[in-house]
């Protein structure tokens, strides 16, 4: 399909016609395909990181279409949205199955129950709850946008179609039970309202018309950062308080095990479509696949395309919100889409709707309409109204070509080039140890001469830097495999000192001290992880079929002992 779509655009290159339409956004989307292509090549994985990185690929083919818009075709596109939206409330309401996996909310899964009992039966697979709540607050503003300006200009037709759509995306939005996409959603209403009657009170009282919005987003962080200093527990506690059940610590753990994975691949990043396999076997040590993403759409940026990909994504966004902010006309569309920005960037601190699995053509689809309102307002296009502005814009550029020049020396520098060490051998480790994942079985030390390269680059930036993290850690992996439990328990040792909470460490220091019969230090590691006890039976049978009868005893006292 990318193929055919793409055909228009190959018949421009060959007549020399221009392409793609020039946009401030330009450097940010070269720069951000430039980091997808690299997540190809490293990943451990490379069909999948293929499969990836043509969906990105997607998000920049919309971004490119929706920047052409000219005026008069924006609200057809909006209608477009719209219908998408209500086509993705729709599949949802008739492919979910709330028994397997119930609502958030007991009232919301009674009625859903009910709606599973008189809808027709489809044998689909649907969204994750998550997935669905995420891309409807998203598009919600846009429907919102339609339906006012329909009964503006009394199109009776077009007022029945958005609210058509529009209950078929809060039906959606409902039924998901996703209290982040509710809270984000009601957010970037609250700004667009705040926007509004800035722009009002700015024709009254001859103030800028930013002046509003900007008060209210400042009074709002104020509260915030006053709320989670005031309640004990901070921000896991506040989350407890919503209704439904509580996963703000499960969440807080994968963002901090995620973010100690990121440390390990700081010029690279982990590649495209990474995360289940690298935090399996390296934060939760089990050959099974957990977790598709982060459940944190930054998090995911930085781990599979590296923080200067997180960067270019951050950049993008902020020239999006420039964009509308400084316009006046339009100012239903840019209202509505300023408040989908708003959802996108809160709603990515704490889940995923774009990267993490369905979402990811939508990905810049929200840019490329912050550039086709821009540009709708002088109907010059794109080029023209950028290229009049002469240098204005390109102090974005400058700044992040500055931040990239800058980030990779001083990595290298203030690590002592070891970082740059680690990271290819963690990298090496991950294609070796990974590239069968999930194989459901533990790996064995037939993988030992596959590695030799990934031990090499360690223990070489274990040479520039005794303190470093990774190579403590995965030389550890290495020696626990190799089963010299003695030299594992040293560098695992080290590596908990230098971070304590990381659960891979803990775990494997674990184990690695139960081989060793120390029992009461490995109990003081796993007594706090749930799963460890289960697994300790799971290793008693697995090491009686490695024919060590020594360890498959330990394994079942150590699992006594966790009772």
């Amino acid at each position: 399909m990318l193929l055919v779509a793409l055909l228009p655009l190959i018949v421009r290159l060959v007549t020399r016609s221009q392409v793609f339409p020039s946009t401030p956004l330009d450097f940010f989307i070269f720069a951000l395909m430039g980091f997808a292509f690299l997540g190809v090549w490293i990943a451990y994985n490379p069909r999948a990181a293929l499969a990836k990185f043509w969906l990105i690929v997607w998000s920049v083919y919309l971004f490119y279409v929706l920047a052409r818009l000219k005026s008069w075709s924006l609200w057809r596109a909006v209608a477009f949205l719209s219908a998408f939206g209500a086509f993705i409330g729709l599949f949802f309401l008739l492919t979910h199955d709330w028994a397997a996996q119930p609502a958030d909310l007991w009232a919301i899964n009674r009625l859903a129950t009910t709606w599973m009992a008189l809808r027709p039966r489809l044998a689909i697979s649907g969204l994750h709850p998550n997935q669905v709540g995420g891309l409807l607050a998203i598009l919600a503003p846009f429907t919102l946008a339609l339906v006012i300006q329909s009964r503006r200009e009394r199109d009776i037709a077009m007022l029945a179609y958005s609210l058509t759509s529009g209950l078929f995306i809060l039906a959606g939005l409902f039924f998901s039970s996703s209290r982040a996409a509710w809270a984000a959603l009601m957010a970037g209403l609250a700004l667009w309202g705040l926007w509004g009657v800035g722009g009002w009170l700015s024709r009254k009282l001859r103030i800028h018309p930013l002046l509003m919005p900007a008060a209210g987003a400042a009074i709002a962080v104020a509260l915030a950062l006053g709320l989670v200093a005031l309640q004990p527990g901070g921000v896991t506690a506040i989350v407890n308080r919503l209704p439904g059940p509580d996963s703000s610590l499960s969440r807080m753990e994968i963002y901090r095990n995620t973010s100690g994975l990121i440390g390990d691949f700081l010029f690279t990043g982990g590649g495209l479509a990474a995360f289940p396999g690298l935090y399996s076997q390296y934060i939760m040590l089990v050959p099974v696949y957990l977790f598709g993403y982060a459940h944190q759409l930054y998090l995911d940026l930085a781990l599979e395309l590296s923080v200067p990909g997180l960067s270019a994504f951050v950049c993008i966004l902020m020239v999006s919100f420039w964009l509308i902010l400084r316009r006046g006309r339009h100012r239903l569309l840019l209202g509505s889409a300023l408040a989908s920005l708003l959802v996108i960037s809160l709603h990515g601190l704490v889940d995923d709707p774009l990267l993490g699995e369905a979402g990811t053509p939508l990905l810049l689809f929200l840019p490329g309409m912050a550039v086709a309102i821009d540009q709708s307002v002088s109907d010059r296009g794109v080029v023209a109204a950028w290229a009049g502005r002469g240098t204005n814009g390109l102090w974005g550029w400058v700044a992040f070509a500055s931040f990239v020049l800058i980030y990779y020396p001083a990595t290298f520098i203030l690590t002592r080039g070891a970082a740059w060490y680690a990271n290819l051998g963690a990298l090496n480790m991950a294609g070796v140890e990974l590239r069968d994942f999930p194989s459901g079985q533990w790996n064995r030390s037939e993988n030992m001469p596959a590695l030799a390269p990934a031990q090499a680059y360690i223990e070489r930036a274990l040479e520039l830097a005794p303190q470093n993290f990774t190579a403590h850690y995965r030389l550890g992996l290495i020696d626990y495999l190799r089963r010299d439990f003695s030299a594992a328990a040293h560098h695992l040792e080290q590596a908990r000192l230098l971070r304590p909470l990381h659960r891979g460490v803990r775990k494997a220091l674990g184990y690695t001290l139960v081989w060793l019969e120390q029992y009461a230090q490995a109990r003081q590691l796993l007594q706090p992880i749930p799963e460890a006890r289960s697994e300790m039976e799971v290793y008693a049978w697995w090491w009686s079929a490695q024919v060590r009868s020594d360890l498959s005893e330990h394994a079942n006292r150590m699992a006594e002992i966790l009772k």
